[in-house]
């Protein structure tokens, strides 16, 4: 055999020695089981509309409002 032939034979057995080894790696550990969840059947019924607001009914600023002139009839 020639020079290059030996190298690449070299380097063939050396790829299929990485393979052989980067395959002994230890198995994954196995997959946590499904969680349990819970589950209600589907029932078809009216439900009422409403809505729950927060808030304040004071402003950010408060005015007082008064008539500038007396109301005579």
């Amino acid at each position: 055999m020639n020079r290059q032939k030996k190298v690449e034979a070299g380097m063939l057995i050396g790829a299929a020695v990485l393979l052989f080894f980067t395959g002994c790696k230890k198995k994954p550990p196995a997959a946590p089981p499904p969680p349990t969840v819970e589950v209600a059947t589907v029932t078809k019924a009216d439900v009422p509309v409403y809505h729950e607001w927060i808030g304040t009914l004071d402003g950010l600023v408060n005015a007082t409002i008064r008539a500038r002139s007396p109301v005579t009839c």
